[in-house]
């Protein structure tokens, strides 16, 4: 039985906080999807602010690009599936 993949990312900004507001693009297996980080919180609940991508059967993501509030964009990958990552600003490439 074949299972679909998956990653997991949180996107944080310089001082290790989630960016909130930032686009992130996945492209895997030819295919690209795009999310907004936006987590939601209120008092006593939150969600799990990392943003989550079904890769079918992709193996791996080969490029990660956000864009940050300040219209920069950064790239970061390739990455394995089926694994959570952390992104941080000033950590990856220019494309």
């Amino acid at each position: 039985e074949a299972r679909s993949r998956w990653i997991a990312l949180r996107v944080l900004n310089r001082r290790g906080v989630d960016a909130v507001g930032a686009v992130v693009i996945v492209e895997a297996g030819g295919a690209r999807q795009i999310q907004s980080v936006a987590p939601s919180f209120s008092y006593c609940a939150s969600s799990d602010p990392r943003l989550h991508f079904g890769l079918g059967n992709a193996p791996r993501v080969e490029r990660v690009t956000v864009r940050w509030l300040s219209g920069a964009d950064e790239c970061f990958g390739p990455f394995d599936a089926d694994k959570s990552y952390e992104l941080r600003a000033e950590k990856g490439r220019v494309p």
